[in-house]
This record gives C-alpha cells, structure tokens and sequence, in this order.
C-alpha cells in the first residue's frame, strides 16, 4: 500500500453537464480522464471525481502518483480529488459535500492523514490558481473534518 501524506481538494473548473442534443450529459471521471490525455498527463490526473449527485468514481489507481498539483511535491505525496463543476460560477451540491466529507474522513482514516493536510488546491503554497474557486464552502468544509 502506498503511503500518502495529504489530500488536495479541486474542482474541474467546466460546466457540471454538456448538453447532447436531446439530454445533458454530467461531467464524470470519464469526460476528465478524456481531456487529461488529450492534455499528454496519460491518465486522469486525480485519484476520485464526485459528481453532481454526489457519485464517487475512481480516477488515477492510487498506487500511483497523481498529475494534479506540482505545487509542493502534491502530486506525490497527495491524494487528489476533483468534484465537478466550476464553482467560480456555482457551489457544489450538497451531494457533492456530503460524498466530499465521506471520502476525505475514510482516506484520512485509512492513511492517518490530519486535518492540516487537508488542502485546497489553491491554498497550497506555490500554487497559483483559484481552485476550488470562490463559491467552494471553507469554512463548512473544514469544520466537517478532524
């Protein structure tokens, strides 16, 4: 088992869904996993996307390292997770947080991460982004966590 110091917490920064002609279709691991290698990373750059309703899919095997925060040695040392939606324009949903807060409780659990490893993307030092953008719920989040 690998041994993982940190989790970063992201956002796709793209619409929640993509309208298909007939139906929207929810931005998923898939659809990341597809820009990702289009991009050269080979794979989808997170280890766990969680959809509008709050679906958890695997991402990247978490034995291996991630392609989602250079800053800080992050992708090697931190589980990344991605909840869809670009939320410099929305907030998640309370699916999302409540899928959110399930995970990131279980993977700290699991690999004695602490509450001051929790990180967002864009507060990880040397990043310089707004992810998981301004509509993302601090203070909740980090209340909801140990």
């Amino acid at each position: 088992m690998r041994y993982w110091e940190g989790i970063v917490i992201h956002h796709s920064a793209s619409p929640s869904a993509t309208w298909q002609g007939t139906f929207f279709n929810k931005i998923n691991a898939d659809n990341i996993r597809q820009w990702h290698i289009e991009k050269g990373y080979g794979d989808i750059g997170y280890h766990f996307v969680i959809d509008r309703d709050g679906l958890v899919q695997a991402g990247r095997n978490l034995e291996l390292t991630g392609a989602h925060c250079r800053a800080g040695q992050r992708n090697h040392k931190s589980i990344g997770i991605c909840l869809s939606g670009n939320f410099q324009h929305e907030s998640p949903t309370p699916y999302q947080m409540q899928a959110l807060l399930i995970l990131v409780k279980q993977l700290q659990q699991k690999y004695a991460i602490t509450k001051n490893m929790v990180e967002l993307h864009g507060n990880v030092v040397g990043a310089s982004t707004l992810c998981p953008g301004r509509f993302f719920p601090v203070s909740y989040f980090y209340s909801h966590i140990n």
